[in-house]
């Protein structure tokens, strides 16, 4: 059994690693800020601050003990924020026009930009929930997808289509018509210092198919002092909910088939990662297989394939291209390595991925797919 690090060498490890995102924050941002002092220190009623003064900012250290580091990343921002406004402005500080500005140039998400004491919801509401105008083709999504579990594979196959049809038109005319939408980002972690070759592929029928950009990255991990691989969805609130809900329902359905596959043909675990890749391929041509008749003019004719849209409306989209820079300044994007399979196990999971059909998943835990998402 590993001992875990005592209260103090905590204290370090998480100092040490707070100053490696001020860093990395400034090199992203390409800002140039002098280094302060960092302090993780038990504030009762205040998450973070910036004592000018002294150079200092400080960070609650119930802050990391009680919330993901991503919160903690957000909330050094916000401070380093009002370290831009008082070094390189020279303003007052506070939470003014030349406060926003700092946020903007160093990616603070806009919850995070309030000078409230509250802390943005990790998980605004609950997965395609209606309630304003934009929710309601979502909440149509909703039922369709619970429909698609239907043991009638026509139905089910029907029910399936109709929900993609409508993600599809929602996202058309949203475009077309230069709606105004709320962007988001949701981090996945794996808690893996590998991210399988299996998610990997779910990430790109995501990209393709959900609307969503998705970025492969990183997150230091307060409780183990590692650094694991991260998915970071990105796109309208509505986009980003179902990715995430369609990441989480390929992910359970993988391992369901496969279990089936082995027990009705005996076949060897080695062949397991080529079976469940052919899975994802066979899905993907599914989809890719399925037309839209939305009937817009936002540059797509009617009967195009979904893969055709979903790039027209992420290439027409230039305000999730707006969010994106933000918060990547420096992104750069790596092609995938073909990977080498097993054919008889690769052919037998694209024949199984084919079937699969969409649908929403029940649980009593609340969360999507009945399988509770990683933190």
């Amino acid at each position: 059994m590993i001992a875990r690090p005592q209260e103090g060498e905590l204290l370090s490890m998480w100092t040490a690693q707070l100053h490696t995102e001020f860093e990395q924050i400034l090199f992203h941002h390409r800002v140039k800020l002098k280094r302060p002092l960092i302090e993780v220190i038990d504030l009762k009623s205040i998450w973070g601050s910036w004592e000018p003064e002294s150079r200092t900012i400080r960070i609650a250290y119930r802050l990391i003990i009680e919330h993901s580091w991503e919160v903690v990343v957000c909330i050094l921002k916000h401070e380093m924020a009002h370290q831009i406004v008082s070094e390189i402005y020279r303003t007052p500080a506070g939470h003014g026009e030349e406060f926003l500005t700092a946020c903007r140039l160093i990616g603070v998400p806009e919850p995070f930009r309030s000078a409230t004491g509250d802390l943005p919801q990790a998980r605004p509401g609950q997965w395609l929930e209606a309630g304003t105008e934009a929710d309601r083709p979502m909440e149509k999504v909703r039922k369709l997808l619970a429909l698609a579990q239907s043991s009638n594979e026509h139905e089910a196959g029907l029910a399936m289509r109709k929900a993609n049809q409508l993600i599809m038109k929602y996202n058309l005319e949203r475009i077309e018509q230069r709606r105004e939408s709320s962007y988001s980002y949701r981090i996945i972690n794996a808690k893996k210092k590998k991210l399988q070759l299996t998610r990997k592929r779910i990430c790109s029928i995501l990209s393709e198919f959900f609307f969503v950009e998705v970025i492969l990255s990183c997150q230091y991990d307060a409780v183990s002092n590692e650094t694991h691989k991260t998915i970071e969805l990105l796109g309208t609130v509505e986009n980003v909910e179902i990715a995430e809900y369609v990441y989480y329902f390929l992910l359970r359905q993988l391992e369901n088939l496969w279990r089936r596959h082995q027990q009705e043909t005996g076949c060897p675990g080695s062949r397991k990662r080529s079976y469940q890749l052919g899975v994802l391929k066979g899905f993907s041509e599914k989809l890719a297989s399925q037309v839209i008749n939305a009937g817009t003019t936002a540059g797509v004719g009617q009967g195009s394939g979904c893969k055709a849209t979903c790039l027209m409306v992420l290439q027409k989209d230039t305000k999730l291209h707006d969010f994106v820079s933000e918060r990547y300044p420096r992104l750069s994007r790596r092609k995938s390595r073909a990977a080498s399979v097993d054919l008889a196990g690769y052919d037998a999971g694209r024949q199984d991925g084919r079937k699969l059909t969409l649908h929403r998943g029940v649980s009593n835990t609340g969360q999507i797919g009945g399988l509770l998402p990683e933190r």
